[in-house]
């Protein structure tokens, strides 16, 4: 296990809007969240609403999300380096905010169009991230998740509807993010990639025939809410 260098972390965290943590989980750690992560959504996965979970062209599944209660995740909330990663970027006091699974399946994985998660959060401030956990290597080549360094500065900004399955929304105009640097981060199994809940990112299809197998966990600072009136334009456009 590498030794957190926290004034690093979270220097680059809020001038960048996300870092990479390398082997926050030794491989056979991930290879087993992996395991019961798959085993627990093969016996419930009929219980999940259309919403929270989503297929490919041949049947697989994408991506699911409000997966809070599974033991594995439940587990990996209580990681003590997780804690100490969440305290050093968010503050002490902080809430779990949800939790979800990006499948991303060989040959069949969807992409995601570039977006900035509080459109779908809805929070009062940026002080709320993800952790995203490679259960299987990622790269460009399998879909690999990118992001525009420095862009979660810009605020929030106008979203339009995607029509993309587990990723309704995008961003509306995306010609100004062109003076922003793009990085792909390539991740061996047991990585993580933290990103606040402004920076835009997205991810290609998944071509290869390599899995890209990814677990979030999400938290926010406890003083943070979820603005009603965002909430109900938020919903409002996922029926329309």
């Amino acid at each position: 296990m590498i030794k957190l260098n926290k004034k690093y972390v979270k220097n680059k965290y809020n001038r960048d809007g996300f870092i990479i943590i390398k082997k926050i989980l030794s491989k056979s750690q991930a290879k087993l969240i992996k395991k019961e992560l798959l085993d627990t959504i093969k016996n419930s996965k009929s219980k999940f609403r259309k919403r929270y979970i989503n297929f490919t062209k041949n049947n697989s599944i994408n991506s699911m999300h409000g997966l809070d209660n599974f033991d594995c995740v439940k587990k990996l909330q209580q990681n003590s380096r997780v804690k100490d990663i969440i305290k050093t970027l968010i503050g002490l006091r902080y809430d779990k905010f949800g939790s979800e699974l990006f499948a991303k399946p060989a040959r069949y994985g969807l992409s995601v169009p570039i977006h900035q998660d509080n459109k779908y959060w809805c929070l009062d401030t940026g002080n709320a991230l993800t952790m995203w956990f490679a259960l299987d290597e990622s790269d460009e080549h399998n879909g690999g998740v990118y992001y525009y360094k420095g862009s979660h500065k810009l605020g929030m900004l106008e979203h339009v509807p995607s029509f993309a399955p587990g990723s309704s929304q995008k961003i509306k105009y995306n010609d100004g993010l062109n003076v922003f640097s793009k990085e792909l981060p390539k991740l061996n199994i047991g990585d993580c990639l933290i990103h606040q809940c402004m920076v835009v990112h997205g991810s290609k299809a998944n071509k290869s025939v390599k899995a890209r197998t990814g677990l979030t966990l999400r938290f926010k600072h406890s003083s943070n809410f979820i603005r009603k009136d965002l909430k109900r334009s938020y919903e409002k456009e996922l029926k329309q």
